[in-house]
């Protein structure tokens, strides 16, 4: 293992003219662990083939992962490919880097059904930097039905993250798309995060999608029906988080929110239809809360688990076509609409439990008033481990699950910070 960092094998395409790096057409092929470069066609062609797989390659980018070396398209699946596999089908396999290509990073078009896209950096080079994405779309699929995108990386793209173009029953699900999980990193689409045009039926669940240059996701085209678009975190978008245009989800209209406070949320919308009920610093829907149903008038009533994190309450409606609308306009929760006996009465950070824990803890602290707060753990010799919360949040009990990866047992603090109290709390970690 020479190159810990990617591929032992490089296929170098700077001495050829318009050709493709491997050009796959029979059915069953597989390619693993190979650097594909700087072809002039795609750096994988895949033709009328029925199952198949690429896994663990390089694609546009260097074999250790960070410097460009761009194809035209990373890889193409062209003309009726079916049962086709992009990723890492299970955990024995590797997803691959596709950066750094002139075009698109992964391109599907021209009848290809049922292909799986899982668990790729697509945009991203190995080290997470932005200096290797795609110079246009990250996805691009046309005239292709029914393909699934799971659990993605797509960050950085000159272009939109994912574009659907005529083309219905896609699903995407809990990728990442311009925003990781944890919103600590903006790797942000230049433009739309998903753009779905004239293509009926996607289902959109489960994404983190944030810091991209336009929409988090936009809906256009008078064709665009029945896109069904739920429990998202969507946020920090430079345009709307969802937006749609040209009688996009046929213009469904968005929801109205009556009232919110820290318990319940009330409003108006089309009679019957399933309410998403969101919360933001601004007017899109970084954590969802959970969903309702308005009865035969439009009338909803939501009622909250736990005080909301941040700011403001959103909402989004789905009707009877699972055509989704655009975010409600941001309603900030009113503590004065609460009693005095449901707002805490001191800062307080309570003991986490389970302590000792394996897996997962659950961290617990009460604020009387709206403070800026900072929630973090700590390694026995002061090093910060991970941050939680940072960020303004209003009078309430919060809980915050702490479920820390690739750390080891032993012994560490939580330390929050609200205003001028300051707690600490001992957790144990045991593996």
């Amino acid at each position: 293992d020479t190159n810990p960092e990617g591929p032992e094998i490089e296929i170098d395409g700077s001495l050829t003219n318009e050709v493709h790096g491997i050009w796959i057409k029979g059915s069953g092929v597989t390619i693993e662990g190979l650097a594909i470069n700087r072809f002039n066609g795609a750096g994988i062609w895949v033709w009328d083939v029925l199952g198949g797989l690429v896994t663990g390659c390089y694609l546009g980018i260097d074999a250790r992962g960070t410097e460009p070396a761009s194809n035209f398209e990373g890889i193409s699946l062209y003309r009726n490919v079916r049962n086709f596999t992009i990723g890492a089908p299970d955990s024995t396999y590797a997803g691959n880097i596709i950066s750094g290509n002139t075009s698109f990073g992964i391109c599907i078009r021209d009848s290809c059904k049922n292909n799986y896209i899982i668990g790729n950096r697509i945009g991203p080079n190995r080290i997470g930097s932005a200096m290797s994405a795609n110079n246009l779309h990250g996805m691009y699929i046309e005239f292709s039905d029914s393909n699934y995108i799971y659990n993605n990386q797509i960050g950085f793209n000159s272009n939109c993250g994912v574009y659907i173009n005529k083309s219905d029953y896609c699903r995407i699900e809990e990728n990442e798309i311009g925003a990781d999980g944890t919103w600590q990193i903006n790797m942000g689409n230049q433009n739309d995060g998903i753009l779905v045009e004239n293509s009926a039926s996607s289902q959109l669940i489960r994404n983190t999608i944030g810091f991209n240059k336009s929409s988090g996701i936009h809906i256009t085209g008078p064709e665009a029906t029945g896109n069904f678009i739920s429990q998202n975190a969507i946020s920090k978008n430079e345009m709307k988080g969802i937006r749609l245009t040209f009688g996009g989800n046929e213009g469904i209209f968005i929801p109205t929110i009556l009232s919110a406070t820290v318990t319940q949320v009330t409003g108006t919308t089309g009679g019957g239809q399933t309410v998403e009920i969101f919360n933001d610093d601004g007017d899109q829907g970084q954590l969802f809360l959970g969903s309702t149903n308005a009865d035969a008038a439009g009338n909803f009533t939501f009622t909250l688990n736990s005080s909301p994190q941040l700011t403001n309450i959103t909402a989004t409606a789905i009707d009877a076509s699972e055509n989704t609308s655009e975010f409600s306009v941001a309603v900030e929760t009113s503590i004065e609409s609460a009693t005095s006996e449901q707002l805490p009465k001191e800062f307080i950070l309570y003991h986490n439990y389970p302590n000792p824990f394996n897996a997962s803890s659950i961290i617990a602290f009460e604020l009387p008033t709206k403070t800026h707060v900072k929630l973090q753990i700590y390694n026995l010799i002061g090093k910060e481990v991970e941050t939680l919360i940072s960020g303004s949040r209003k009078a309430g009990l919060y809980k915050v699950e702490w479920a820390p990866a690739n750390i080891p047992s032993g012994i560490y603090f939580c330390r929050l910070e609200a205003g001028d109290y300051i707690g600490t709390r001992k957790l144990i970690l045991q593996k």
